[in-house]
């Protein structure tokens, strides 16, 4: 559940109309409102970042489809839409979203996974042009780069791990990987790799330095179009049964229509992100 290979067969089909799709990043709209102050809490305490979870069974789910949604805690209305879907879904939420505070307490007590959804450096110049303070950059020092992952934990304080929103350009640089992993893993939380690049060395370091690393293994929005959003369901149902496929959706308005239709029916079939992440010491 925590090797690249576990994807691989799915990978390859991302590319069905004869290219990979341009793996670039989904990024919100910046906000209507102004952001919502940092919360009260020292952000560079770690222990005030461990997760608090129950250790998963031993025995991971051999089958299932594993949804997470990006970008939550933008638009009220989209936020209060994708915790009304039927679940568990895993919730990434964005530090300095103006509800992503709102987002991260609902979707913990309603037992659902919470992410981190870790802003890291893309490559494409436009999405460049829109990083902010709390992107993991490949010019900052290790230091630098453990107060910016501390500043953006202390927004999700419920995080039972993170998942890299954009990132292109970040995941595949070992030396900085290698800090952000290393300092996931010492407090505890699990790293999912959106895989926003094919030349992602997350799994690779992960696996080098005993830190647990998931990989998704579809988008289901890539293109938000109905018929496009059918051909990568139909997809992800035969990844499910396979084994615990990685999804991963976008509060778009067309895909939380596609998937108030649809994710009822297979509502058995769900499964939560962290059965997928082995106990402490197993």
């Amino acid at each position: 559940m925590i090797a690249a290979a576990l994807a691989a067969p799915w990978l390859a089909q991302r590319g069905e109309e004869g290219h990979p799709p341009p793996f670039e990043e989904f990024s919100p709209p910046a906000p209507a409102q102004p952001p919502a102050p940092p919360p009260p809490s020292s952000p560079l305490a770690p222990a005030a970042q461990a997760p608090r979870r129950a250790p998963p069974p031993a025995a991971p789910p051999a089958q299932g489809l594993v949804l997470v949604m990006d970008d939550v805690g933008y638009g009220l209305a989209a936020t209060k839409a994708v915790l009304a879907l039927p679940g568990p879904i895993a919730i990434a939420v964005l530090p300095g979203a103006p509800h992503a505070r709102l987002a991260a307490r609902r979707a913990h007590a309603k037992g659902w996974p919470v992410l981190l959804h870790l802003p890291m450096e893309p490559r494409t110049p436009r999405y460049r042009a829109r990083m902010d303070e709390h992107f993991l950059r490949l010019d900052m020092d290790e230091p630098e780069l453990g107060d910016t992952l501390a500043l953006d934990l202390a927004w999700v304080p419920e995080a039972i791990g993170a998942n890299n929103h954009m990132g292109s350009a970040f995941t595949e640089d070992e030396a900085g990987m290698r800090v952000v992993l290393a300092a996931l893993k010492r407090r505890g939380l699990f790293f999912l790799d959106s895989l926003t690049t094919p030349r992602s060395v997350a799994a690779r370091v992960g696996a080098e330095i005993g830190e647990t690393v998931l990989v998704r293994d579809l988008f289901l929005d890539h293109d938000p179009h109905p018929e496009a959003l059918a051909r990568a369901w139909r997809q992800a149902l035969a990844c499910a049964a396979q084994h615990p496929c990685i999804v991963i959706a976008h509060p778009h308005p067309e895909t939380l229509r596609f998937l108030r239709a649809h994710l009822p029916t297979v509502r058995s079939r769900l499964v939560a992100l962290d059965r997928l992440v082995p106990a402490p010491g197993g």
